[in-house]
């Protein structure tokens, strides 16, 4: 058998996009149909979280999700800094963590900071969300694909999330 030298810069790529490509098959699951979608653009404030956590928040627990192992180990330390220093910052009780996955690519958790619990979001190859303390609105786009652009408009609702609306030009 003849044995050949992979570089370690290909081997890097190829487990990101299979770690991208993980995160994103898990994520598709993760997406619920129980919310009515709307006929026209949603508000943040359309979608208030029922009230803001101010107590002291849960000790993150990265492995209460199959792909929280997949943060990298400075992304859980800057969460968790950031936690401490600002709290939550979606939805009332949750932070948004989120790490890289290649080259224009972002993959996104929503940590719940009264249980420590770990909820896979969707990833992007656009700009990051957009998203509020006081809302559980999530926003993904504008992304352009194949010559249109989309934006798709999501509820955090019993911690997954819920296409209500999507735009496409």
């Amino acid at each position: 058998m003849i044995s050949k030298k992979v570089p370690i810069s290909i081997l890097i790529i190829l487990v990101l996009g299979a770690t991208a490509y993980l995160l994103l098959q898990h994520s598709e699951t993760k997406l619920g149909n129980s919310i009515d979608k709307v006929s026209q653009e949603p508000h943040f404030e359309d979608y208030l979280a029922n009230e803001i956590y101010k107590e002291t928040h849960a000790v993150l627990d990265f492995s209460s999700d199959p792909t929280g192992s997949y943060i990298r180990e400075d992304r859980r330390k800057e969460a968790t800094q950031n936690i401490a220093k600002i709290g939550p910052n979606f939805a009332g009780h949750y932070y948004i963590i989120s790490d890289g996955c290649g080259t224009s690519c972002s993959t996104f958790w929503a940590a719940d900071l009264t249980t420590g619990k770990l909820y896979a979001l969707l990833g992007t190859s656009g700009p990051a969300p957009s998203f509020r303390l006081n809302s559980r609105l999530m926003i993904y786009g504008p992304e352009t694909s194949r010559g249109s652009t989309a934006t798709n408009y999501y509820v955090f609702d019993n911690n997954q999330l819920k296409l209500v609306y999507n735009f496409t030009k």
